[in-house]
């Protein structure tokens, strides 16, 4: 058991729970709304969250000279060359597939996320104190992580009440994700140099932008369970009812026990829920 979760622990530090978290929730969207994905679309947007996703801790490291304290930016300082040049394969590889698939929806779909993706680095190397009130990294990087799976539902279709309950809530439970591991580890990333909104609020005040956050989640999964237009989609949203629970019960374990890297470990696993849809339906 201890060896496995050594492995597993590799597994995240690479960030391949949160490329795995990507991959359930398309299935569960393409199955819910009957989109008929080609396999383009998971490679192409797997293999581009976990260009991202990777790029962003290496530039963490890049810009602090100080000791890095979380387990993942440990592993990507030590294996820096490493990291590198498989960010430069996961780009070449996204490259190609985007010209070799000739698929224009791919292709708008990159389009629309990649400019978020630019705005997220540029305010993250900019964000001074002058600009850091402005810059809710957490927010943004919740809206790109669910937007860019929802994009092939925002090309095919224009029935939007359809699927805005859905995308709201999983943008929500992004969101929580986020800012609940902000405070958790805000000590840590006081003496790594690191930003959060977090750390500008204080730890009282996001704590109950936390919960005011999850209060907000239940009513729009209540509103999407009311308004599901089919049996798939309202199961959907009992499994984001599922996922938004788990972060409230892994928050309240987390001030309890403090052991943050576990938390941060399920927390991302909740994100693979969402498969659940085709083995319950």
């Amino acid at each position: 058991m201890k060896k496995l979760l050594q492995y597993y622990q590799i597994f995240s530090d690479l960030s391949l729970d949160v490329v795995m978290g990507v991959c359930c929730n398309m299935i569960a969207i393409d199955y819910c709304f009957h989109l008929h994905m080609s396999v383009v679309w998971y490679v192409g947007l797997t293999a581009a969250t976990w260009m991202v996703y990777l790029s962003d801790h290496l530039f963490d490291i890049i810009k602090s000279t100080k000791p890095s304290l979380t387990s993942r930016h440990q592993f990507i300082r030590s294996q820096q060359k490493s990291i590198i040049g498989l960010i430069t394969l996961l780009f070449v590889a996204c490259t190609i597939l985007l010209i070799m698939d000739n698929n224009y929806k791919l292709i708008f779909a990159a389009a629309m996320c990649v400019p978020l993706i630019i705005v997220y680095f540029g305010l993250t190397f900019i964000a001074s104190s002058r600009f850091q009130w402005l810059f809710n990294k957490e927010l943004l990087v919740a809206f790109i992580y669910t937007f860019s799976i929802y994009s092939i539902l925002t090309i095919n279709s224009y029935d939007w009440p359809a699927y805005l309950p859905a995308f709201l809530t999983l943008f929500v439970i992004s969101y929580c994700n986020l800012l609940m591991m902000s405070i958790l580890e805000m000590n840590n990333d006081i003496q790594a140099g690191k930003f959060s909104w977090a750390l500008l609020l204080g730890n009282k005040k996001s704590e109950c932008l936390l919960f005011a956050v999850f209060i907000v989640g239940f009513s729009v999964i209540g509103y999407g369970m009311l308004q599901a237009q089919s049996d798939r989609v309202f199961w959907l949203m009992c499994i984001y009812l599922f996922m938004l629970l788990m972060h409230i019960g892994l928050f309240i374990a987390a001030k309890k026990t403090y052991k943050i890297n576990y938390v941060r470990n399920l927390s991302d696993i909740a994100f693979w829920s969402p498969i659940v849809i085709i083995v319950i339906h």
